[in-house]
């Protein structure tokens, strides 16, 4: 196989067609062996960049229902210190109060 400049970086406006994935890279047979036997090939850039893509989509939508999550357990929260009765005096009423405060800021901070 051919050398491979390992410096080379490509952007996105750059014409991708310099590199071909089928073009081996260095210790491809090497690596195969240690894999297997299976052949080991050079995913198109675009390919890779279009999968993180859709990662990012993923994990900005878990931080949205984990916020969602956070957002209902300190409502809950907050509702909860409602209904204790003042006479309690174990102090439950700010415990429960502060905690759902806590919790919604929590939500908020999942959002960033």
């Amino acid at each position: 196989p051919t050398s491979f400049d390992y410096s080379w970086v490509p952007s996105r406006s750059e014409d991708m067609a310099e590199v071909p994935a089928s073009q081996p890279w260095p210790r491809a047979e090497a690596l195969a062996e240690e894999a297997g036997g299976h052949d080991l090939r050079r995913a198109d850039t675009m390919s890779i960049v279009g999968d993180f893509e859709g990662a990012g989509l993923g994990v900005v939508c878990a931080g949205v229902a984990l916020a969602c999550v956070n957002s209902a357990l300190a409502a809950m929260f907050i509702w909860y210190s409602t209904r204790v009765p003042r006479t309690c005096a174990a102090g439950m009423r700010t415990t429960f109060h502060l905690l759902g405060s806590l919790v919604g800021v929590q939500g908020v901070l999942l959002v960033c």
